[in-house]
Order: C-alpha cells, then structure tokens, then sequence
C-alpha cells in the first residue's frame, strides 16, 4: 500500500502510469516493483507521514489498475 494514490489514465501505458506512482510517492519505479509491501518505518520515512497514517490510506482498488494498458 502506498501512500499517495495515482488514478491510471484511461489508454494509459503501465510504464507511464507506474512512473506518475513512483513519483506520486517519492519512489523510483524500481523501488514500487521491487518491494510490494514494505515495512511502516520504511514508508513513513519515504513519504514524511507517520506510520497509523499510512495504515489508513486505502490502497490501490483492482478496478483502477484494470483501467491502465500493458
């Protein structure tokens, strides 16, 4: 679960859409590929938000990612 949320753009490219999320979130594209679930202090510390904030983030919906093109 990442912090900040990134909608994919309906004909979007996975490439261009993962690139917004790892900018979005202060990560490299590598970082969000390499690591699905990283640790709490990990997060708080890439995204400056504490970690029981960034438990009460939703994550990223299964509908939303159906909309980004491979």
């Amino acid at each position: 679960m990442l912090p900040r949320r990134v909608s994919p753009v309906s004909g979007e490219t996975l490439t261009s859409y993962l690139t917004r999320l790892a900018t979005a979130n202060h990560l490299t594209v590598s970082e969000i590929l390499a690591d699905p679930h990283p640790d709490p202090p990990a997060r708080a510390a890439r995204s400056g938000l504490p970690p029981p904030a960034l438990d009460a983030l939703p994550g990223l919906a299964d509908p939303d990612i159906r909309h980004a093109c491979l």
